[in-house]
Parts: structure tokens; sequence; C-alpha cells
């Protein structure tokens, strides 16, 4: 039929044209596959941007939360001015026991400052009065993106035995040691009692008002419980989510399992405050927005 007869023709015409203008059509072909793979490519660049960005953030805890005591204030909290409920503050077991069901999930660290205001001792040398002791675990560390210039973390004996072992701030070791001594399994003393340092920390430097990161020491966190005679320590807990797209999901889990640790009743609010780490989050989000414009 004159159809078919045209289509032949129609294809014939094109097969011609395309060996006439050979160069052009290899340009054409060419330019569009360029086109297509730097755009295929540059979106892949920017997944991998993306990700590698994730990653880091996630150092900063883009994916953590904090458990602490409710009411900033010492555990009181004003409702509409009636009468302020006191929640009791959050105790080392209630916290340690969290930590182990939580590791179901994730991982998290039981951490609390045990006093700003240390003087450290090593033979005859002292520092100032202004030194930080922190009681921390073996997950401190890790999840609070602090990292170690020589030394070691604390190993999980250490930790569940609350020896007496001690991670110093760049400058005590400036401050207690001679230029080329190694700190490492030398002894210090502080709050009357003898520690064997087994790690420094890189130099962290001041942020805003924290000038003290460099002057701080950190201890086991049973170590510093025992420290804790009074029972007044704020122990703080921070999670971390398997994933920063799930964090609400564990969020949750992990308000289930401290309800039960505290034995909260299921009318009662929660008797402690879980805060996701927003800041981070977000300026994550911001730079992804970027990105992807």
């Amino acid at each position: 039929t004159e159809q078919s007869m045209n289509l032949i023709e129609n294809v014939r015409e094109a097969l011609n044209s395309v060996k006439v203008h050979l160069l052009r059509t290899v340009l054409t072909g060419a330019i569009i596959a360029i086109g297509i793979s730097s755009l295929v490519g540059m979106l892949t660049a920017i997944d991998g941007i993306k990700a590698q960005i994730a990653e880091s953030f996630a150092g900063l805890g883009a994916n953590s939360f904090d458990i602490r005591n409710k009411g900033a204030s010492g555990g009181r909290v004003v409702q509409e001015g009636k009468t302020e409920k006191v929640y009791p503050s959050i105790t080392f077991r209630e916290a340690q026991s969290f930590k182990e069901q939580y590791a179901s999930i994730g991982i998290s660290t039981v951490f609390t400052s045990v006093t700003g205001a240390a003087e450290i001792k090593r033979g005859s040398k002292k520092t100032n009065p202004n030194t930080r002791i922190r009681g921390g675990d073996e997950n401190y560390l890790a999840i609070k993106a602090i990292k170690l210039a020589k030394g070691r973390n604390f190993s999980q004996m250490e930790v569940r035995y609350g020896n007496s072992v001690a991670i110093i701030g760049k400058e005590l070791e400036e401050n207690l040691f001679e230029s080329g001594e190694d700190p490492l399994n030398q002894k210090i003393t502080f709050l009357g009692r003898p520690y064997t340092i087994i790690g420094v920390l890189d130099k962290q430097g001041g942020v805003g008002q924290d000038q003290g990161a460099d002057r701080q020491i950190l201890i086991p966190i049973e170590n510093a419980a025992r420290l804790d005679t009074r029972g007044t320590f704020n122990y703080r807990i921070t999670g971390v989510a398997s994933d920063p797209g799930k964090i609400d999901y564990e969020m949750g889990q992990a308000t289930g399992m401290m309800r039960k640790i505290r034995q909260d009743r299921v009318a009662q609010e929660d008797s402690f405050e879980l805060t996701k780490s927003e800041s981070v989050a977000e300026s994550l989000e911001e730079v992804a927005g970027y990105l992807r414009i």
C-alpha cells in the first residue's frame, strides 16, 4: 500500500541523511550522551556529598538524643502557676539499666559532672583549682566525638569495676609534665585519690563560654558514682539512633524503656526529659537543601 511505501521511503531517506551528515550525527549523539551522563554524574556526586555530610554530622550528634532530669532547676516544673511538682533525679542505677536495655537498639553513654573545681597534684606540681572532673563510660568519647591524642579509651572492665584510671585534657598534660615526658601510666592525685593516666585528649580549644575543654579529666562513671556520697550528681544519658531516619521511632522506644525503669504510671507524664540534638539536625537539612538547589 501507499502508506507502507511512504514509511519505507522515509526510513531510507533518514538513513541516507545520517550517512551524508555523519559528523553532525555523531556530534549530536555525543552531545546528548555527554549531557545525560554529566547530569547523572552530578546527581550521584551530590548524593555522595550528602552521605558524607550526614556521616560527619552524625559525629556531632545529629542522630543522638539526651535524657536528663525534668525541669532544669533541680527537677521542679511549674504548670500554669499551680503547685510545683518535683520530679526525682535520674539515679546512676536507672541510667545504667537504661544503657543496658537500649543496647538492643543502639549505643548510649551515661555521664555526669563530678566537680568543676578540682585541683590536680603530681608530685610537687599542682594545677589551679579549676579542673573539671567528669564521669563517663567506654562510649563517651565516640558519642561526643572527642578524639584521643595518645593512649587509649576506658576498657569495659574499667568501666564496670570503676578502676581509678583517668583520661586527661591536653592542657593538664602540658602543666603537669615536662615536654619530653610520657604521661601514660603515670599517677596523679585529685579529690584525695590517686589515678593512673591511660589517655590524653586531643586539643579541643574553647568554644564560646567553654574554655575548660582542655582542662578536663574523664574517669569511669562507676568510679564517679562512688564519689557521689550525697547522691546529688546529675546523671545524663546520650543515646544514638541506629540511623538518622529512625530517630523519632527509637526515641519513642527509649521513652518507653525509661518510663518502665522509673515506674511512671500509665496516666502520668514522663518524669524525665528527652531532647533531640535539634540544632545540628537542622543545619544538616539546610546544607542538604542548598545542595539540592
